[in-house]
């Protein structure tokens, strides 16, 4: 293994040849007739219309949900530093900002 070839193919090729994958692109299945002028219409104008998703909505009010409990949550909890804090004189406190 220093500096040998290493071979990718078997020597000599394939027994056979492998397929190609274009020759097949002439078939009648694959055919399909154009699209009729209202069908093209009514999905050009599908295209306009915003993109939604029911994953999408479910994530956002989801987002909204926790956005929300995280604000009660800091606002509690701030109100309760402010009740524990009313107990201090000024002499005590110190101002960190």
């Amino acid at each position: 293994a220093a500096g040998e070839w290493m071979s990718f193919l078997p020597v000599g090729g394939f027994q056979r040849d492998l397929p190609s994958d274009t020759d097949d692109d002439e078939c009648g299945e694959l055919v399909l007739p154009p699209p009729s002028d209202e069908s093209f219409e009514a999905a050009l104008k599908s295209l306009d219309l915003p993109l939604t998703s029911d994953r999408w909505q479910k994530e956002a009010e989801a987002e909204e949900k926790m956005r929300t409990r995280c604000a009660e949550n800091s606002r509690a909890v701030r109100d309760r530093l402010i009740e524990l804090n009313e107990h201090l004189s000024y002499a005590n406190k110190v101002y960190l900002g």
